[in-house]
């Protein structure tokens, strides 16, 4: 939570697959919940994060990436 502080108030997407064999997506559910913790929620607008049903993948759909271009902008 403390290093994805680090990159506000830049946007920053947290992705997670719930079946990820290396990483357990539980714990980065807690961190997020930390990350509003120490930002508020009010100023969570700079983060996402999303569990989808996938391994240790990206994940596949586009609508991270177009906010992404939309905040570049």
């Amino acid at each position: 939570a403390e290093a994805a502080c680090l990159v506000h108030p830049r946007k920053l997407f947290l992705e997670m697959g719930d079946k990820d064999p290396l990483f357990d997506y539980q714990k980065s559910e807690r961190e997020y919940e930390r990350i509003k913790q120490i930002c508020g929620d009010e100023s969570t607008d700079w983060v996402d994060f999303i569990a989808f049903d996938g391994e240790h993948e990206f994940y596949k759909e586009d609508c991270h990436i177009d906010r992404l271009i939309d905040c570049l902008r």
